[in-house]
Formats: structure tokens, C-alpha cells, sequence
């Protein structure tokens, strides 16, 4: 019998590994290295978090991502420069060889409760008998979809879990519903010029359509409605992608016309873009 079985092989499965190898703790870890973060995330994500704080964590921190930026030339910053989906990949993966080498690329398939501990049932038939179990396996066993939409055919709904590559939307209108991180991100990245005019006809619809201001609650409204206009009149015009901002039709960023600030200005109804 195992001492220790830790279900999941992300960064807290990685980090958990590393803490009792470091402390000779027995133990086996099973799962996919980083595949909520591979196969699972969108590509062009940006971490919420800044460099110092998307550390995988080892007991003497020997491996850091700013180490791991240091080894492969890649751009860091302790706080100032996002993070890309891509790099902590890949850190996850270079976590992995240096720091979890014990890690078996196996899935498990059953976890039942047994007189002395758990049996582990894994995906080749194996059985693993252990007195704990510590589970790390992430969100990505949790995809939730309402009951009253439940019976829309794939093609018309699906679950943010289930798009790793978001150019198959190209040229389609996508509504997003929701309003957590996972929403937020989709509907950066899906921002396209095509997107973001047809959204700018629906803000001049709406502003069109309000009755004039009379208390508090409609001139938020109102404003609200203006800040969303610049913000889109600003997005429009940066042609290209740039920390937390993206765009699908310019996915890369573009130093020689947009490293500098963008002021957006609204004069006489008519928003203008300074840089």
C-alpha cells in the first residue's frame, strides 16, 4: 500500500508532488500534465495574475517562473507584463521534468472508500491500493450548462471547456452568457473588427433608443453607454494584440505603431483616437 495517491497533474497536483518528494514522502501521482491549461484554455489567454504570484510552487523555490523565463529568453516581469497561457504551459511542463519525475501520464477512473484507505482504479486496469488521497483535479471535470438549454444541438451550444482554439468562430456572431473569468476571456478574444463595428452599431441603437436622463440610476446608464463606446472605438483602432487587450484578426503584438497610449476623446457626439 501507497502511503499517498495525489490525483491530478496541474500546478497544484505538480506543486503538491514536489513538497512531498522534497519531504520523502511516499507517494504516487496520476494525470495529464497541465491539460486543463493545454487542451482546455483558450488560446491568446493572459493570466489574471501578475509573474510573481504564477509560480508553481517546489519546497526551496529552485524553480521559478522567472527562472524558467531567464532558461528560454522569454519576456518577464515581476508585475507589469501578463503573463501568456502559452508560458506557464510550458513552465508547467518544465516543472514537471525537473521538479515531478515520479508523474504517471495515467487517468483515474474510480476512487472507493476501503477499510485501511482508498482503491484507485486507473485507466489501464491497475488498481492502486493508498491510506490518502489528495486530489488536485482543477474545473475541468465541472462543465455546467442550464437546464433550459440543455437540449440546443452541439452546433449552436457549447461549453467554454470545450474550445481550445477560437478561430473556427471567425466570421460568426457568438453570444457569450456568463460573466466569470472564463466569459471574460472569450469574449476578449473573440474581438475582431468585424465584432466590434457590429457592436458599435448596437451601442449607437441603444443610445438612440434611451429617453433622456432624469435621475440617477439613467444617467449611469448613460454613462455606462458612453465609456463602452470608447472603450470599442478604442479597441477598433489598436490593430493589434497587446496584454489583456486581444484581437482575433491581429493576434500579434505590433511595437512599431502602438507602443505608446491610446486617448480616447468624445467631441460634439463624435469619439476620437489620440496616440
Amino acid at each position: 500500500m501507497i502511503e499517498t495517491v495525489i490525483v491530478g497533474a496541474g500546478p497544484y497536483g505538480l506543486s503538491m508532488a514536489a513538497h512531498f518528494r522534497g519531504r520523502g514522502i511516499p507517494f504516487r501521482i496520476f494525470g495529464r500534465t497541465m491539460d486543463s491549461w493545454l487542451a482546455h484554455m483558450p488560446k491568446g489567454m493572459m493570466l489574471k495574475s501578475d509573474g510573481f504570484a504564477s509560480n508553481i510552487y517546489d519546497p526551496d523555490s529552485k524553480f521559478t517562473l522567472k527562472q524558467f523565463c531567464a532558461e528560454r529568453g522569454i519576456e518577464y516581469a515581476d508585475m507589469g507584463i501578463p503573463v501568456r497561457l502559452e508560458t506557464f504551459s510550458e513552465y508547467g511542463l518544465a516543472f514537471r521534468d525537473r521538479m515531478v519525475p515520479e508523474l504517471e501520464d495515467k487517468v483515474v477512473t474510480g476512487i472507493e472508500r476501503s477499510a485501511d484507505g482508498f482503491h484507485v482504479r486507473l485507466d489501464d486496469g491497475e488498481e492502486v491500493k493508498a491510506r490518502r488521497v489528495v486530489l488536485a483535479v482543477g474545473i475541468t471535470h465541472f462543465e455546467h450548462v442550464p437546464g433550459n438549454l440543455a437540449h440546443l444541438p452541439a452546433q449552436f451550444l457549447s461549453h467554454s471547456y470545450r474550445h481550445h482554439d477560437l478561430s473556427q468562430f471567425k466570421g460568426r456572431s457568438v453570444v457569450v452568457l456568463g460573466a466569470g473569468s472564463s466569459a471574460i476571456d472569450m469574449a476578449g478574444l473573440l474581438r475582431d473588427a468585424e465584432g466590434l463595428l457590429s457592436l458599435r452599431s448596437d451601442l449607437e441603437r441603444l443610445a438612440n433608443e434611451l429617453p433622456a436622463p432624469v435621475d440617477r440610476a439613467s444617467l449611469e446608464v448613460n454613462n455606462l453607454l458612453t465609456i463602452g463606446s470608447l472603450i470599442m472605438e478604442s479597441a477598433l483602432a489598436r490593430e493589434e494584440s497587446r496584454g489583456a487587450h486581444f484581437r482575433n484578426d491581429f493576434p500579434t503584438r505590433d511595437d512599431a505603431q502602438f507602443a505608446r497610449h491610446s486617448v480616447v476623446l468624445r467631441v460634439e457626439e463624435a469619439a476620437g483616437i489620440e496616440t
